[in-house]
Formats: structure tokens, C-alpha cells, sequence
């Protein structure tokens, strides 16, 4: 099975990568996200 890549724009950086029906998120949006999510916390 070759992998497919390819660039989405809306991905500010980092990588998101999808293996089966797992999800891993290494994205600069979702890092973000997770320290605004935490900041709001605090």
C-alpha cells in the first residue's frame, strides 16, 4: 500500500497523520487549540 500525501492549506504547520482509522495530530492548529483549551483553565 503506497502512501498518499498531500498539502492542506488550512494546516498551518507540523503533520497530521491518519493510519487506519487512527488519527495522529502533530498539527501547529491542534497544539494551539490544546494551549488555549489549557490557558482558559487556569
Amino acid at each position: 500500500m503506497d502512501p498518499n500525501y498531500f498539502i492542506d492549506p488550512e494546516l498551518l504547520g507540523g503533520a497530521l497523520v491518519r493510519v487506519g482509522d487512527t488519527i495522529y495530530d502533530g498539527s501547529l492548529r491542534n497544539r494551539l487549540e490544546q494551549m488555549r483549551a489549557r490557558l482558559s483553565v487556569e
